[in-house]
Formats: structure tokens, C-alpha cells, sequence
């Protein structure tokens, strides 16, 4: 997940929209319109749905962080952040939010594979010095041992390598 840093007076958010968020969203505003819409205009209703979206992006951003081994920060309160946000950071903080709205929403792209990648099998090869494919590692499995191939690819490189040396020993 990512997050948009937001820094207000001595504070520093961490803004997450994640699915909790999303739903917090819905529970609290509805379905009705875009989940951004609450934060336009510039009356005292907005800025107060301003300051409830900080908080709870906030939130969310921490426990983010948190599960992702940081160092834990304390989450501010709704009515601390509405006691800070000057006139002038109310613009900074809407972009913030429609910022990481955008970022939640987002689909990260990697790049793609033409097939997949087995980290054990990749292991053995690199340790017998092979170039073993998927389908040479699953063979006696499959071949000698009446293996189904889900039950095969569910067994780790050393388990298979045990299996092939007692076959080998019974021989």
C-alpha cells in the first residue's frame, strides 16, 4: 500500500485510502456520488468531512505502517486535526486526500511473466548445477510415484529429492 505524507504544523500523516477506509467512507456518507464529493466547497460541512477524511486516511496510513514493521506513531484525533488545519492548508490537505484516493484506486503494474516462477525449483537447479524445467522436476513424480500434479506441486524440492532417492534405494 502506499501513502501520501501530509505534514501539518509538527505532525506527519501518513494518508492510506485502503479497502477499511473505503468502506468507512460508504458507512459514514453513503454510495450515493463520488467518494471525493463531500470535500468540495468551502463551508464549514466540508471542512469538517476535510478533517474526518485526514483523520481516517490517517488512520489508516498508520496501521499500514505499523504492519509494515515501522516504528508506531501516534494516530491523531479528528478534532486535533480540525484544531490545526489553518485556512491556508485546507487546499494542500484536499489535494493530499484526492492524492491518496488516486493511489488506492491504483493498480501497481509489474512485470509480467510468461510463466511462472517456482523459487524451489530454481534453488535446485542452481544446486545440482541443471537446468531442470517444471516438467523434468515433475515427471517421476507424476510417472513413478502416481502422483496427481497438485499433490506434486504442493511437496517441496527436498521432499521430492527424498522421494526419488528411497525410490533409487528400492530399486
Amino acid at each position: 500500500m502506499k501513502t501520501v505524507e501530509f505534514d501539518l504544523q509538527d505532525l506527519r500523516l501518513h494518508l492510506c485510502m485502503n479497502g477499511a477506509a473505503l468502506f468507512d467512507i460508504y458507512e459514514k456518507f453513503g454510495r450515493k456520488g463520488q467518494i471525493l464529493d463531500h470535500i468540495q466547497g468551502s463551508g464549514k460541512d466540508a471542512f469538517d468531512h476535510i478533517c474526518w477524511y485526514l483523520w481516517k486516511l490517517a488512520e489508516q496510513g498508520e496501521l499500514v505502517r505499523r504492519w509494515m514493521g515501522h516504528r508506531p506513531q501516534p494516530i491523531p484525533q479528528e478534532r486535533q486535526l480540525a484544531a490545526l488545519l489553518g485556512p491556508m492548508d485546507v487546499p494542500r490537505a484536499k489535494e493530499a486526500i484526492c492524492t491518496a484516493a488516486r493511489l488506492g484506486f491504483a493498480t501497481e503494474r509489474t512485470k509480467s511473466r510468461t510463466e511462472p516462477v517456482d523459487l524451489g525449483l530454481q534453488q535446485l537447479q542452481a544446486q545440482n548445477g541443471s537446468s531442470l524445467t517444471l516438467a523434468g522436476y515433475l515427471a517421476p513424480l507424476l510417472r513413478l510415484l502416481g502422483m496427481n500434479v497438485h499433490d506434486a506441486l504442493m511437496m517441496t524440492p527436498g521432499e521430492t529429492a527424498d522421494l526419488i532417492a528411497q525410490l533409487g534405494k528400492k530399486e
